[in-house]
């Protein structure tokens, strides 16, 4: 798994790097992700859902799914 590393520092600009990122892209598989999210348990990592959302991986593991359940109005 690729990681971007970060300046920290004081200041209006501490957080900004000094240097373009200039390694190719790679895909990253879902295992990789969820084996350094397990690595990092007080870190939470998060995947695009698709709808413009995120889906977040607390301590390596998907959220259980919930499903909609329909009821009749009253």
């Amino acid at each position: 798994m690729q990681t971007t590393k970060v300046v920290q520092g004081t200041g209006d600009l501490g957080g900004i790097t000094g240097y373009p990122i200039t390694m190719p892209w790679k895909p990253v598989s879902l295992n990789e992700i969820a084996n350094t999210a397990g690595l990092y348990p007080g870190k939470t990592f998060y995947l695009p859902d698709g709808c413009g959302g995120t889906t977040p991986i607390v301590n390596g593991a998907l959220p259980t799914p919930t499903v909609p359940v329909m009821t009749a109005q009253r």
